[in-house]
């Protein structure tokens, strides 16, 4: 008697196009997998995120799980083996610096810094392009409460072989994070 879902999902927003001046608006991005769901919780295995184009694009694979209710929550563990962030920026240049390319995706990512309920992530990524450098065996764990975003033991070879390993808070201003 109660209401539930298991089969195929696939949300999809497409590309916008400016009529006028031929710039692409919105990039295109597409969230798939099997997905569980009652009253109670979503389930999505097999999660596959395209986020841009299909040369362009980042694609990340998974599993999320979002809780309802008066304690909702959303879980997910995520993974990929290349991801281009310069592409997805409109920042080929390899002269743009890691600190720009990170602000230009606080300000791509909007409101989702702010987000309503508790997140977690595990991310395992093989390697990063970002700020015009390679960053390789990115893994860690992202949470966020409301109030800003936590990196817990995330850790990643910066270019030039540097291992590094970070544990902090990111704060949310008005004006973006901080």
């Amino acid at each position: 008697g109660a209401p539930q879902f298991d089969g195929a999902m696939k949300v999809q927003r497409l590309v916008g196009i400016d009529r006028n001046h031929g710039k692409l608006l919105d990039q295109p991005w597409q969230v798939s997998g099997h997905l569980k769901a009652t009253a109670a919780s979503a389930l999505l295995k097999k999660a596959e995120f395209h986020y841009g184009s299909d040369d362009h694009g980042l694609k990340l694979t998974g599993v999320a799980d979002l809780t309802f209710g008066k304690k909702a929550r959303f879980k997910a563990e995520l993974s990929g083996r290349q991801l281009d962030l310069d592409s997805v920026l409109g920042a080929g240049d390899a002269h743009s610096s890691p600190g720009d390319a990170v602000r230009k995706l606080v300000a791509l990512a909007g409101n989702a810094f702010r987000p309503p309920i508790p997140m977690q992530f595990g991310i395992g990524i093989d390697a990063v392009t970002l700020g015009g450098g390679s960053v390789q065996n990115v893994r860690g764990d992202i949470s966020a409460d409301g109030s800003g975003w936590n990196l817990n033991d995330f850790e990643f070879l910066a270019p030039g072989y540097t291992q590094a390993k970070v544990s902090g808070r990111l704060a949310v201003a008005d004006s973006g994070a901080v």
